[in-house]
């Protein structure tokens, strides 16, 4: 069952780098498009833009939480009291 969650964990962050890379195509994308709607009609060109920026951000949002699970999938549990806080390892 270890190895499936680090598998899974791995396949989380892998997903996570593949949106990310879409995301900043996506949003390079979205300002140009934004502005060639802007030069057709401000209204449609700013409501262009704030839609486009609404996704990017629940993008971002999605990408955080890949992230952070992955990770969380992926490491190690280290069970550290407060007794071993101050003490020196030899």
């Amino acid at each position: 069952m270890k190895i499936l969650k680090i598998i899974a964990g791995y396949v989380l962050l892998f997903f996570a780098g593949f949106i990310t890379l879409a995301t900043i195509r996506a949003f390079f994308s979205s300002l140009m498009d934004a502005s060639v709607e802007f030069q057709k009609s401000k209204s449609d060109g700013i409501a262009f833009f704030l839609g486009g920026l609404v996704v990017i951000v629940l993008a971002i949002l999605l990408i955080k939480y890949l992230w952070k699970t992955g990770n969380r999938l992926i490491g190690k549990k280290n069970n550290v009291s407060l007794d071993d806080i101050g003490k020196v390892e030899s």
